[in-house]
């Protein structure tokens, strides 16, 4: 257990380093003002959804999720069941592990303040607000009598519409323009190497070597002076690339062919 704990607390050191240099680390800051949505779990939530401003509402990024419940009608009888569990597996359980902060009360830790005095003064009334919502719906819905999973799944449902407000809110860093090496003339994209040319098989034209005691036809002049049987290109670039032309070919009958091509 000491050895699986040491583990994960590496795991974790290794995947705060490699948010810095992200282009999305502004929202997973930003995302760490909700509580029970630490580093790990809104990493785990931007990296399967991505950018979640290309959502036009709230109703599009909770059908993504799956947290929609599924529902049989039959004319006017309408019955609902549980959530359709058709979307992203991993933003919808990093999610509800994170709901589950909504069974206490409403407080501000020591360490959510932390991670709330490095943000804009609008992030952190929306982290407020979320916690006072949340918190009443968990205890109202627990005093009807409903299932304590069924409650943080529907914490988890009004917690996505939060994380869509405040991604609203937060810049995110445009991609590096990617350089066009390989459009010019000249460049190391460009440039193939002799060894490149040569067929994939392994097969080339120096490498097929004529069995011993075989007869080699003579080649008679056409009237027209090309050879009999219509004339084949001598260059072993283009040899090669008919070769590569036929990959479906077994490679004696690949073999054949190309010796087939020196005899001619």
């Amino acid at each position: 257990m000491t050895e699986q704990t040491e583990r994960l607390q590496r795991l974790e050191h290794e995947l705060h380093e490699q948010v810095h240099p992200w282009r999305f680390q502004p929202v997973v800051e930003a995302f760490q003002a909700l509580r029970g949505v630490q580093c790990t779990v809104a990493v785990t939530t931007v990296a399967a959804l991505g950018d979640l401003t290309r959502f036009d509402n709230p109703r599009q990024l909770r059908n993504y999720l799956g947290l929609t419940p599924s529902e049989y009608s039959r004319g006017a009888r309408r019955q609902q069941g549980s959530m359709t569990k058709t979307g992203n597996t991993h933003a919808r359980r990093a999610l509800v592990e994170g709901a589950w902060a909504s069974r206490y009360p409403a407080k501000v830790s020591r360490h959510l303040q932390l991670r709330l005095e490095k943000l804009p003064q609008a992030i952190q009334a929306s982290s407020w607000k979320a916690q006072v919502r949340l918190c009443k719906r968990y205890r109202h819905l627990r005093a009807t009598g409903k299932n304590a999973h069924q409650v943080v799944v529907a914490m988890a449902r009004a917690l996505r519409a939060f994380l869509w407000a405040i991604a609203k809110q937060v810049p995110v860093t445009p991609k590096a323009s990617k350089t066009a090496s390989g459009g010019s003339q000249g460049s190391p994209g460009c440039q193939r190497s002799s060894e490149e040319a040569q067929p994939r098989c392994g097969v080339t034209l120096g490498s097929v070597k004529r069995p011993q005691g075989t007869l080699v036809p003579r080649m008679r002049q056409a009237p027209d002076g090309c050879k009999e049987g219509g004339s084949q290109p001598t260059d072993i670039s283009v040899i090669n690339r008919r070769i590569l032309l036929a990959p479906s070919l077994p490679m004696d009958n690949i073999t054949k062919r190309t010796a087939r091509m020196k005899k001619m």
